[in-house]
């Protein structure tokens, strides 16, 4: 449990500090002629203001030329060697929202069970516009006996989010916080339709399928009787997915 607790602390400070790193502001400088140059401002006085570029260029204006100086992140907006919009940061994340039923022959009867999950990295894996993360979660099997709790760590992999219909893939382990049957190696697939809400944030919906292994009590039919025992078995869940992706 210890090091479980310590891992989701490590994620949580590592995604807090890839955020801040992706929202460095920069100063966008409009002159009365209409044009804008964006950049950090270097020196600044009651007569001048000197910007520099992102490709190292300087620029200096007077004051009176300028009509309006404001601040952009440049998660949302980035510029390239020639000043023009770009489609912004790198980073993306996927908070995704699971809920459907599970079973385990032999093992877990037919439960409602509910997952949420948290992925951050990268929206252009694979020279495309596919999202490629590192995520963690939390799900519970309603068993009707106890509840099964468990923490899954995974890569995920989701398609482009302006295309309408959309697909995509998690495989990890799942860590057990329950002594009742403990985790395993998972993979989960999804397909659904994807609402694009700005250039880079959206909204999905669709289907999920996940098989997971699990190790307890176990009881098997042969063609000599049931015999119960400690063993694997693998766990189906299948259900709706709803995800908001950034």
């Amino acid at each position: 449990m210890k090091r479980l607790i310590q891992l989701v602390a490590m994620f949580l400070l590592l995604s807090i500090s890839t955020f801040a790193q992706q929202a460095v502001t920069q100063s966008v400088i409009t002159l009365k002629t209409g044009e804008r140059y964006r950049g950090e401002i270097v020196m600044r006085t009651d007569e001048i203001v000197m910007l520099k570029t992102g490709d190292g260029k300087r620029y200096q204006f007077r004051v009176g030329e300028i009509e309006k100086i404001k601040q952009e992140t440049l998660r949302e907006i980035q510029v390239d060697a020639n000043g023009n919009r770009t489609a912004g940061s790198h980073f993306a994340g996927i908070i995704s929202v699971n809920g459907g039923a599970a079973s385990a022959p032999g093992a877990v009867s037919l439960s409602p069970s509910a997952h949420l999950s948290l992925a951050l990295g990268t929206r252009n894996a694979f020279h495309s516009n596919a999202f490629l993360g590192f995520g963690l979660g939390v799900e519970t099997i309603f068993e009707k006996n106890n509840n099964l709790n468990y923490l899954p760590v995974f890569i995920q992999i989701q398609s482009d989010r302006s295309k309408q219909i959309a697909g995509g893939i998690k495989t990890g382990y799942d860590f057990a916080l329950n002594k009742i049957y403990k985790g395993g190696p998972m993979a989960e697939i999804s397909g659904g339709v994807n609402q694009q809400l700005t250039g880079n944030t959206g909204l999905f919906f669709g289907l999920f399928a996940q098989v997971r292994q699990i190790n307890g009590m176990v009881t098997e039919t042969t063609p000599w009787g049931k015999f119960t025992g400690t063993n694997n078995a693998a766990l189906y869940t299948l259900g709706l997915k709803a995800a908001y992706m950034f």
